[in-house]
C-alpha cells in the first residue's frame, strides 16, 4: 500500500540502503531485503562493495555484481546501485554513504546484526551513525552481543530500529564454503548455476 500511495500521490519514495560484499548473495540477503519492504520502505537499494576494507574478497566485483543481479531478479522494488563498483579502490562507508544519501534523499541504512556488533571496528563509525537512521536485522546466535551493541550505539546518539525478523544463521562465508563442497542450499538456483559455470 505504501508503494502504491507513493506513486499515486507523489509522496517521496522511502529508500533503505543495503550494502555488502554479496560474496555470494544468499537467501537471507534477499529475505532481509524483502522484509525491509514490509517495514514500510518503498525501495531497497542494494549497494555491492567494490574493494571491501574490512575483509578479503577473492571474487571480483563483476562476478559479485552479476550474482546479485540474478539473486534480485523479480524484485521490482530492488535497485542495484553500482557506485562502489565503478569508483575503484577501497571504499569506506563513512565516505560512500554521504554520496549515496545525496542520490536517495532521506534514505535509511540497513545493516545486519553482525555489522552492528562490529561497528566499532569500522572506519569513523561515530560519523556513520549521525548520517541517517539505521535499520538493523538481528544475527542468529549472537543475541547478547547484539543487545550490548544496540544499547551502546543508541547512547552515542544513533537512531536505530530493529527489524521484526529473525534470520536463519547463514553467512556468505558459510554459503561459499558449502558451495565449494557442491552444496547450494543457501543460494538462488540461478546464482548456483552461475557459480558452477564461472567460479
Amino acid at each position: 500500500f505504501a508503494r502504491v500511495r507513493a506513486l499515486c500521490y507523489n509522496i517521496p519514495v522511502k529508500y533503505v540502503i543495503f550494502g555488502g560484499t554479496f560474496n555470494p548473495p544468499h537467501s537471507e540477503h534477499i529475505a532481509i531485503a524483502r522484509h525491509a519492504l514490509d517495514c514500510g520502505y518503498d525501495k531497497v537499494v542494494l549497494l555491492p562493495s567494490g574493494v571491501p576494507p574490512h575483509k578479503s574478497c577473492g571474487v571480483g566485483a563483476a562476478h559479485r555484481l552479476e550474482m546479485l543481479r540474478l539473486a534480485a531478479q523479480g524484485g521490482e522494488d530492488f535497485i542495484i546501485d553500482e557506485y562502489e563498483i565503478h569508483t575503484g579502490g577501497v571504499n569506506f562507508t563513512s565516505e560512500v554513504l554521504p554520496r549515496i544519501l545525496e542520490k536517495y534523499k532521506g534514505a535509511h541504512y540497513l545493516i545486519g546484526g553482525d555489522s552492528l556488533i562490529d561497528l566499532n571496528k569500522w572506519h569513523e563509525p561515530e560519523k556513520i551513525i549521525k548520517m541517517c537512521p539505521i535499520l538493523v536485522c538481528r544475527r542468529a546466535g549472537r543475541d547478547e552481543e547484539f543487545e550490548k551493541a544496540l544499547d551502546f550505539w543508541r547512547t552515542k546518539g544513533a537512531e536505530i530500529s530493529v527489524m521484526d525478523y529473525y534470520p536463519e544463521d547463514i553467512s556468505s562465508t558459510l554459503a561459499r564454503w558449502r558451495a565449494e563442497l557442491g552444496d547450494y542450499r543457501d543460494l538462488d538456483e540461478q546464482v548456483a548455476e552461475y557459480i558452477k559455470k564461472h567460479l
